[in-house]
């Protein structure tokens, strides 16, 4: 359950990798102010903007791109009317919004069955190295094994995102052989 998360979590940012039963200093445990607690959620449709805020905002820490918010609103909207496209996850943390990504489907033919790509990921500054993406991440993993015909996760992220990269392997994605291509028809 969520406290279960909250302790593994805690256990993970104090221990630092040590397992429960090789963890001796129980001291550190000081260092854990408060827990948080993490509760994972669909958005409600009133936050349509702040899941558009929150990918403005990340396109322009991560690739110093800038969204029109307008356009983001638009596309955040129009998944969220069209759930065969894809969803969206919440992380709250106490009660507030700290944390979100959506995730649209890829068919694969070779798999007989869906990817699922993870997108847009944003935690909130005073939210991050808190677990709140690792807890966003492990429900979708999790979610995804549980479905039936999905055949994994992918996400892909700018090659100069060194700090996102080491997230998502500490959570144990993998990189792949893959490169990623587009013609973009709005900058063609």
């Amino acid at each position: 359950g969520v406290l279960e998360m909250i302790i593994i979590i805690c256990l993970q940012q104090v221990c630092a990798g040590e397992t429960f039963e090789k963890f001796e200093n129980f001291e550190k445990f000081s260092v854990i102010r408060k827990m948080v607690k993490i509760t994972l959620r669909k958005p409600k449709r009133e936050e349509s903007n702040l899941l558009a805020d929150f990918q403005v905002v990340m396109a322009k820490e991560t690739e110093e791109k800038i969204l029109d918010p307008e356009t983001v609103r638009k596309g955040v909207n129009h998944m969220m009317d069209n759930p065969s496209l894809g969803f969206y996850m919440v992380a709250d943390v106490d009660g507030e919004p700290a944390g979100m990504s959506g995730v649209t489907y890829e068919w694969s033919d070779w798999r007989n069955g869906l990817f699922w790509w993870i997108q847009d990921v944003y935690v909130v500054k005073k939210h991050r190295n808190k677990g709140v993406w690792r807890a966003i991440y492990e429900k979708i993993r999790d979610d995804a094994r549980a479905t039936e015909g999905v055949a994994g996760v992918r996400l892909y992220h700018a090659p100069e995102n060194h700090t996102a990269r080491n997230v998502y392997l500490k959570v144990g994605m993998e990189d792949c052989d893959y490169k990623l291509m587009e013609l973009d028809f709005e900058s063609a």
